[in-house]
């Protein structure tokens, strides 16, 4: 059977018009990957700043003692998570996740470790669940940033 034109045109119009919506990433993903984006740089540049006060002690960082092979491992996976997620690259999905992973492992180390003086970070908590919420959901293909 031949269908009208009219409702060719129709359909035409509603897949013109909803099609690109279901293709698009929504916006609040977009603005919360973007926003772990910056705390994954926050996070690498804190524990340079951690690691460079185990060696030269800084007035503004008193008390911060970090292991320093663990502040090198967060610097390299937060960095790399922040370069590749801001970039839009393919490897970026796996670095988040990684690096997710080590904020809920900073915050789970003052119970796994109670000697060593940590305050509670449920900041990290919060930064790594909504990381790998965010990240560990199928992605739609988008064009990478150059």
């Amino acid at each position: 059977m031949n269908e009208p034109s009219s409702t060719r045109q129709e359909r035409k119009l509603f897949a013109d018009i909803y099609e690109p919506l279901f293709r698009r990433e929504p916006q609040d993903t977009q603005l919360l990957k973007n926003v772990l984006c910056w705390l994954f740089a926050f996070r690498s540049l804190s524990y340079i700043l951690y690691t460079v006060n185990q060696f030269y002690p800084l007035p503004f960082l008193p008390g911060m003692r970090i292991a320093v092979p663990f502040s090198a491992f967060v610097v390299v996976v937060a960095g790399a998570a922040w370069w590749t997620t801001w970039k839009e690259l393919p490897t970026a999905r796996a670095w988040a996740i990684a690096a997710s992973l080590i904020n809920v492992y900073i915050f789970l180390q003052q119970f796994l470790f109670p000697q060593s003086v940590w305050h509670h970070r449920v900041g990290s908590l919060l930064a790594g669940v909504a990381g790998l919420v965010v990240f560990l959901r199928p992605d739609r293909p988008r064009q990478p940033r150059s």
